[in-house]
């Protein structure tokens, strides 16, 4: 597991735009959170993967603490929505959890906004099948990334829940 930290020229520059469907039906936009919520954005492989099914069970179980962090968690796959849904259905008890949580599942079947965020970082830090995470601010500023091949490590979220109270303790001039 790698972290990138970006520093204060970095987070100069908003993150990319993207607009991208979640499995609710609905379209969902990075202007949606502007001076609402900071965003943890994770780029995940593979819907049918039980390790990022887990991931999506762990972000779940830590929906409260995002949430007391004015936090908004989006996690997106390259398979299309009927995919997604396709592949939920089996886990009743997650896809119901899901529904009712604020944790949003995007879909990016181009992986064109992955891409895009991918290009924040060196190009060699990243491989087509890894597992991306963004810690954004309100603003859209990047403030860390992650790159994994699965965020299957228990102290993930402390770390991304203390990079969320780094940002909210920052001065938004």
């Amino acid at each position: 597991m790698l972290w990138v930290r970006f520093d204060e020229q970095d987070r100069q520059i908003r993150a990319p735009h993207f607009c991208l469907n979640s499995i609710m039906g609905d379209q969902v936009c990075m202007q949606d959170f502007y001076e609402l919520s900071n965003l943890v954005l994770a780029f995940l492989h593979d819907i049918n993967c039980p390790d990022c099914q887990r991931v999506l069970a762990d972000f779940a179980r830590q929906e409260n603490a995002y949430q007391n962090h004015q936090s908004r968690v989006l996690l997106t796959f390259p398979q299309t929505l009927p995919e997604i849904r396709r592949s939920l259905q089996w886990n009743a008890t997650l896809l119901k959890s899901l529904e009712k949580s604020s944790i949003l599942l995007l879909s990016d079947p181009g992986k064109y906004t992955r891409q895009s965020y991918a290009r924040l970082m060196s190009a060699s830090l990243t491989g087509e099948d890894d597992t991306i995470l963004f810690v954004l601010n309100t603003y859209g500023s990047p403030y860390t990334a992650v790159i994994a091949r699965e965020l299957d490590d228990p102290e993930i979220h402390s770390e991304i829940l203390s990079w969320l109270q780094y940002i909210e303790i920052q001065c938004p001039e």
